[in-house]
């Protein structure tokens, strides 16, 4: 059975947002596991980490932590054990805490994109009144974020979601997460429900990066 989720959709839609609190650049600074996807250049890899570090603040910073993150993919492609990266920068969208433009580093300072943080949390518990609780405060393995990724002249539009832990991925978060993405009133979201698919991780501990 699906866990009820709720996220909202991407402000690039022009929809009117409801209320939304940002999480913390430190709560959600280091490693990610992307488990699932939409984006088709992830489908024959395998390990696809993001790992975000905060950065001293370029504009005295946000209510939220800094305005900068550093912003470090690695990757295997499946059947190979070479680790391969691609580094960027962050900086916070204008006024909204939870939407980011990054930048490539070195041979990617070509690459730019848009994306934006749809819905996060880690399932505590059901609550009283059968709602869920969620806690962002301290990092824990069952954490999840959903982001979603403009459409660039090199990728098209897309979701990911993340676990802090490949082990802690429950079932009943990814079909909620898929169901809210199919009920959002955004028509790529609403199509990219149906497009994502899983993310195979093996990595028993970090490898070293080439």
């Amino acid at each position: 059975m699906a866990t009820e989720i709720s996220l909202r959709p991407p402000a690039v839609a022009g929809k009117e947002q409801a209320p939304f609190h940002a999480p913390s650049t430190d709560w959600l600074k280091g490693e990610w596991f992307v488990t699932h996807s939409s984006l088709p250049l992830w489908k024959n890899k395998k390990n696809v980490i993001i790992k975000y570090t905060p950065l001293p603040p370029e504009k005295g910073g946000i209510t939220h932590g800094t305005d900068l993150l550093d912003d470090l993919v690695s990757y295997q492609k499946i059947g190979s054990e070479k680790v391969q990266t691609v580094h960027g920068l962050d900086r916070v969208s204008g006024d909204d805490a939870g939407a980011w433009d990054w930048r490539g580093l070195g041979m990617m300072r070509i690459a730019s994109t848009h994306w934006e943080i749809l819905g996060y949390g880690a399932l505590v518990r059901p609550g009283e009144d059968g709602t869920l609780v969620y806690a962002t405060q301290v990092p824990k393995p069952e954490d999840w974020v959903v982001t979603f990724f403009q459409k660039t002249i090199f990728t098209p539009a897309g979701i990911d979601l993340y676990f802090r832990s490949p082990t802690a991925v429950t079932p009943d978060v990814v079909d909620g997460v898929k169901a809210a993405l199919a009920k959002m009133e955004h028509d790529v979201a609403r199509k990219l429900a149906g497009d994502l698919f899983e993310i195979p991780h093996d990595r028993a501990e970090k490898p070293a990066e080439t």
